[in-house]
């Protein structure tokens, strides 16, 4: 038996290899060598200004406490993310189901697109309150307000991915008698993924980030939004702390998987493909 092939291969893959680690390290390496570098200014900040615990405390406080009540924090977090999940399935829906139904129209999309652009800038510290008045205390005004700034969002990112179809392809479709919905599967989605995950990597980040002011505006202390409110009405600065990097942490996990599956879902994407 031979193996011709297998050398030719070989050589390939190692520089290819390489290639994908390097860009890899690359991303990874500087922000991280920036991020010790902050850390290790703070700490050193505190030592040398005297700066009182209640104002900043230690990274090294943070960590320790964050170690010692992980537990609590990860219930904490766990309830959170539940509220910030289900309002970014509900903001999802609304978002993308409005741009799958006004893409076509465009007296539809321009006049949604204005109302998306109005609770765009309408501030969240704003609306939180607000939502406790109409749906009441408990979880439900927190879900609404999450799918009232996500809905926005989505419904930018995949209206415009829907309306990016190229149109000698859509003039293709039409040749070959395709209906409207084949024509939306097969031609609209496409163009409109890259664009779907793009509005989806922002608003997972914006989701939680808005769970946990609604969260602070009453409610439960089971919750990073309700935790940091009670223990900042006490001036536990270092408690605080911990739930700040515990929301930091949730956040960015949100974002990396929503990344990696963006990165296996549109591997046919030139975007993603490694040159």
């Amino acid at each position: 038996m031979t193996t011709d092939a297998d050398p030719a291969a070989a050589s390939g893959a190692g520089p290819a290899a390489r290639r994908d680690w390097g860009r890899y390290a690359g991303l990874v390496v500087p922000p991280a060598l920036v991020f010790v570098a902050a850390v290790a200014l703070w700490e050193a900040a505190i030592e040398v200004f005297e700066i009182q615990r209640f104002l900043l405390p230690r990274p090294s406080e943070i960590v320790s406490l964050f170690v010692e009540d992980f537990s609590r924090l990860i219930n904490q977090g766990r309830n959170t993310l539940g509220v910030a999940g289900r309002g970014l399935v509900l903001g999802g829906a609304i978002g993308i189901g409005l741009a799958a139904l006004s893409f076509r129209t465009r007296w539809m999309a321009e006049g949604l697109g204005i109302y998306a652009a109005v609770l765009k800038a309408v501030p969240v510290i704003s609306l939180a309150p607000l939502t406790v008045v109409w749906f009441g205390i408990e979880a439900g005004s927190k879900i609404a307000t999450v799918s009232i700034a996500t809905a926005p969002i989505l419904f930018t990112f995949t209206l415009v991915g829907l309306r990016r179809a190229d149109p000698n392809a859509q003039e293709l479709m039409r040749s070959y008698a395709a209906g409207r919905l084949r024509t939306f599967w097969s031609l609209h989605v496409p163009y409109a993924l890259p664009f779907f995950f793009s509005g989806l990597k922002i608003s997972v980040t914006i989701a939680m980030i808005v769970a946990i002011i609604s969260e602070y505006f009453g409610g439960s202390f089971e919750n990073l939004g309700g935790y940091i409110r009670n223990e900042a009405n006490n001036v536990h600065t270092v408690e605080v702390w911990t739930a700040i990097v515990m929301a930091c942490a949730l956040g960015i996990g949100l974002y990396m998987i929503v990344a990696i599956i963006d990165r296996f879902v549109l591997r046919w994407h030139s975007s993603k493909r490694g040159g």
